[in-house]
């Protein structure tokens, strides 16, 4: 042994590459298991439009073939057979969410059989997961069918379990759930050395009833198999390849309106030359879609079938899917959103290959061949589940499963703004958006891009290439608030969740708040001591609040700030007094000023030009020397609204009197709602009163009426307003708010006459009656000083018409 130890000790250090060895298996070590974690389930791949990217399914060190599928709402379950460590087995493995994410596969059962298992799972309505297979039993020369079901979503499965099921042979089984959560087992049997389709039905657990057959086979009909089947609710139907009596094959229906307790007579559904097999069935809508093999031209290729009225009348002529000039196999069809997918397999480019041709129903068009697996690998046996929207392809690859998805989704732009950052106001005459390139297996078509002020808008036109991350825009910008929505578009024309980024703009300073009084006349003098006032603009999200004033004798610009729209005075003393307002944007813009002028007790000043002169002049210095104010006070602690969201009309006069004015603004006045909450309000004016409609018709809280003939009128109004809690917003309306007014005004007078009416009316009565008489004195001067001289002018004019007629009638008659 020493002699042994010295050899290897003079080995190690007499040659480098003895000393190197142990760092060479180290790192052979270490590379060997960085390859098995990076590579497990990574083969990856560019993808056809329309394909998102391969994913492996089962593991690295698992042999695996005779993969299938079944799906109910977003769970997906798997089922295969595989061989690892030596041992033969079943796998499952299960998505939970419609396919985004496949879990790591679970062994369900250890199996040892002398034939393929052809493992089939299936999914109960109350989740409860169980897998089907047959094998080969040593002890009875036959394949029997056997089962495992597992209760908590594949964590655990019980021990197989043989289902009895009486017949020589049992083999391919097939497993589903109906809606009431009832099991069916089809299954090929063979009694006698006859092949039929049998179908068991579970009454409890797994206990299945004896079976009966599908097909009553005659000298006719020699055989039935591979059958395809579809449930819709208690509607069963079954497509099956029978053997006929000259040994060609052609393609069944029968079905069941009864949960299968009862079957319908056969009906031959292809009529070819060739023979026809491998059938795969779906329904959408009451039309069932078959796709299958046909070998007419000699090759076998794909062909679809359609039987309208849930296979009432099937097409005399199938469609050609396949366009390869080889053998095309095993086809399968599946529910892509609205259309429909057929895959297969064949030889084109000299090794198998996974084919998809997608189909549109309401086109009745075929779209373009694509190659779904990879060039580099045999690729076999294709299975589809639908999830939603999305279908699902997996296949056989080089002793792995793989697998894909349709693409279907797409995700959006992120979108942001340095010139109008959300949550801010911006007084810049341009809006610069940006946003993030998205990125999608079928690559990205463009955007479709909008700016309008409807908060849900969801644009459709693509008007953005796919390289553009920045938009400049100068039009359709408006103050207020608006929208600016985009949405990308992919390659398979995938439109991305719309973003609604809000912009708010204050370019412009809003326009003078509209003020009314029912209590004091603006112009007039009235003995009211007390005056209230209300006020309103139409874009008040973008108010922050207003300022005010009530001066007397001499008008004063406002300075005292509120949040509120109303403001009363009690105790006044006589004399001319100017109620002032203006409101402030969240930028801190002052709008043009209101003034509203009344008079309390008998006239003590003359309006003329001058006066509104002055005016002017006070508002223009007050825009000047403006400064911004603070923010509203928050409200006291436990101050509550005495009572819940409304809305009521303010009119300028008292609704409960004839009003002579056909005419004239009122405002809406919203109560126990913040101003950026109110959406709009829904009004009308009728003659009759009835319920107020939950529609947006008017924005604003400004109310023009114009129009109205004598008579009595109902003005309706309610407010629709957004309430945001726990970061969701919900839309609700106030209850509706009806007014009663009467019209008495005799016949509408003429524009003149209104606009005289309307200059009167804003002078004091004293100053109105001395123009009057002015005015009528003038006339009456004028007539008698001028009297002899007009009546001259007219004498000689009807002296000279006359003239002229008797020449004109002498003329005539010479």
């Amino acid at each position: 042994m020493k002699r042994i130890g010295s050899y290897m000790v003079d080995l190690y250090f007499r040659y480098p590459l003895f000393r190197r060895a142990p760092r060479l298996v180290l790192f052979a070590a270490l590379f060997a298991i960085g390859a098995a974690l990076v590579f497990q389930n990574r083969r990856v791949s560019t993808n056809p439009v329309g394909w998102e990217r391969s994913l492996q399914v089962s593991t690295f060190n698992v042999v695996a073939r005779d993969v299938s599928a079944a799906s109910r709402g977003d769970i997906i379950a798997l089922a295969f057979e595989g061989r690892a460590g030596g041992a033969q087995g079943i796998y499952c493995a299960l998505s939970l969410d419609g396919g985004d994410r496949i879990g790591a596969p679970v062994r369900v059962a250890v199996v040892r059989s002398r034939t393929a298992m052809h493992p089939y799972p299936a999914i109960s309505p109350s989740g409860e997961l169980i897998v089907v297979w047959h094998a080969y039993v040593e002890a009875e020369s036959s394949t029997r069918i056997f089962s495992s079901v597992s209760g908590d979503l594949g964590a655990t499965w019980s021990q197989p379990r043989k289902i009895d099921l009486g017949k020589d042979m049992e083999m391919l089984p097939r497993i589903y759930y109906d809606d009431r959560g009832q099991a069916h087992l089809f299954y090929h049997g063979t009694v006698e050395d006859t092949v039929n389709l049998f179908h068991a039905v579970s009454r409890g657990g797994l206990e299945f009833e004896e079976a009966r057959s599908l097909i009553r086979l005659t000298s006719s009909m020699r055989g039935a198999f591979f059958p395809s089947i579809t449930m819709s609710g208690k509607q069963f139907y079954i497509v099956w390849q029978g053997k006929d009596e000259d040994f060609s094959d052609d393609l069944y229906l029968i079905r069941s309106s009864n949960y299968g307790r009862t079957w319908g007579g056969k009906r031959r559904i292809t009529s070819s030359k060739g023979n026809n097999a491998s059938p795969s069935v779906v329904m959408q809508g009451d039309t069932l879609y078959v796709a299958y093999q046909n070998n007419d031209e000699k090759s076998w290729a794909i062909r679809l079938l359609r039987g309208r009225d849930r296979g009432g009348s099937w097409d005399e002529r199938p469609l050609e899917v396949s366009t390869a000039l080889t053998n095309c196999y095993s086809p399968v069809i599946g529910l892509s959103g609205g259309d429909l997918m057929v895959l297969w397999y064949d030889t084109r480019d000299g090794g198998a290959r996974i084919y998809a041709r997608k189909y549109a129903p309401v086109e009745n068009a075929l779209r373009q061949e694509a190659a779904v697996s990879e060039a580099r690998y045999e690729s076999r046996n294709p299975v589809v589940v639908s999830a939603g929207r999305r279908l699902l392809v997996f296949w056989e690859e080089r002793n792995v499963i793989m697998g894909k998805q349709t693409d279907v989704y797409m995700e959006p732009p992120a979108v942001f703004s340095e010139t109008n950052p959300e949550g801010t106001w911006s007084r810049l005459p341009f809006v610069v958006m940006k946003w993030r390139t998205p990125r999608d297996e079928s690559g990205l078509s463009g955007y479709a891009a909008i700016v309008n002020d409807i908060p849900d808008f969801n644009p459709t036109v693509v008007n953005l290439g796919p390289n553009v991350t920045t938009e400049k825009i100068t039009d359709n910008l408006k103050d207020g608030v608006s929208y600016f929505h985009i949405r990308a578009v992919d390659g398979a024309q995938n439109y991305s969740r719309t973003v609604h980024y809000r912009l708010q703009l204050a370019v412009n300073p809003m326009p003078a708040p509209v003020v009314v009084s029912a209590t004091t006349p603006q112009g007039k003098a009235t003995e009211e001591r007390n005056a209230e006032f209300s006020w309103g603009i139409d874009d008040m999200e973008r108010v922050k609040g207003f300022v005010y004033h009530l001066s007397k004798d001499s008008v004063e610009m406002p300075g005292d700030f509120t949040t509120g729209t109303t403001m009363s005075f009690s105790d006044l003393e006589e004399g001319t007094y100017f109620f002032t307002v203006a409101a402030i944007d969240k930028t801190n813009q002052v709008s043009r000023v209101s003034t509203y002028d009344f008079i309390i007790g008998p006239p003590d000043s003359v309006i003329d030009p001058e006066y509104y002169q002055r005016i002017a002049e006070e508002e223009s210095r007050f825009m000047k020397r403006f400064r911004p104010v603070p923010g509203p006070r928050p409200a006291p602690d436990g101050a509550v609204a005495a009572r819940g969201p409304s809305v009521a009309i303010q009119f300028p006069f008292d609704p409960r009197q004839a009003v002579e004015r056909r005419s004239f603004r009122a405002l809406i006045v919203p109560r126990n709602i913040g101003p950026g909450s109110m959406l709009g309000y829904s009004v009308y004016i009728d003659g009759a009163e009835r319920p107020v409609p939950r529609r947006v018709t008017h924005r604003g809280p400004v109310l023009d009426v114009e129009g109205l003939r004598d008579g009595d009128y109902y003005i309706g109004v309610r407010g629709k307003y957004a309430v945001t809690s726990d970061g969701r917003t919900m839309h609700y309306w106030t209850p509706p708010h009806v007014e009663r007014i009467t019209v008495r005004g005799g016949v509408a007078p003429s524009p003149y006459i209104r606009y005289a009416r309307g200059v009167v009316d804003r002078l004091p009565p004293r100053v109105a009656r001395i123009a009057i008489l002015c005015i009528g004195l003038g006339i009456v001067m004028t007539t008698f000083g001028f009297g002899s001289r007009i009546a001259f002018h007219v004498q000689r004019a009807r002296f000279r018409l006359g003239l002229l007629w008797r020449l004109g009638r002498k003329r005539m008659s010479g």
